[in-house]
């Protein structure tokens, strides 16, 4: 039994390795880590360059905020339902918003559950769905706070200072 978990484990790493390598390495970067680290879910500067507009940019956030938490809730229903074909819809849904938003790290993780329901493979769709989640409330607690934008500007100024120290 615990070979067995062993491999899920394996799997589980694997399609999210290979998806990391398939995408941007500029994301360490863009300030884009943990807010627990007290540093930005979001990359300022990536959503101010496809938005131009602060104005714009509150707008794009507040119908994520709106919308991806259904798109959540309907990928965890396609988990429990064994349905890989909801979940890989969901999760390109997820994929989406959360480019949009410049959540670079949620949408990475959400093309890794993608990814793994396209293989159909719904163990480790299921463990990628908890990283998934677990991303998505620390993006939705970021954005949700009224000074969002201030701590997005101010953690990626202090993680650039950071990289040019390197």
């Amino acid at each position: 039994m615990s070979e067995r978990i062993d491999s899920v484990n394996g799997r589980v790493d694997e399609p999210c390795r290979l998806c990391s390598d398939s995408i941007s390495t500029g994301a360490q970067t863009n300030g884009l880590v943990d807010v627990c680290n007290t540093e930005a879910v979001i990359s300022w500067s990536s959503i101010m360059k496809a938005c131009g507009d602060e104005n714009l940019v509150k707008e794009i956030v507040e119908i994520f905020l709106d919308d991806a938490p259904r798109s959540l809730e309907l990928a965890a229903g396609a988990i429990e339902a064994g349905d890989p074909e909801g979940v890989k819809l969901y999760a390109h849904r997820l994929k989406g918003a959360a480019r949009h938003v410049a959540a670079i790290k949620l949408s990475e993780k959400a093309y890794c559950l993608e990814r793994a329901s396209r293989e159909k493979d719904m163990a480790i769709a299921a463990r990628l769905f908890e990283q998934v989640r677990d991303e998505f409330e620390k993006v939705v607690s970021f954005l949700s706070q009224s000074d969002w934008i201030e701590r997005a500007k101010q953690l990626e100024n202090q993680q650039t200072k950071q990289n040019i120290r390197q």
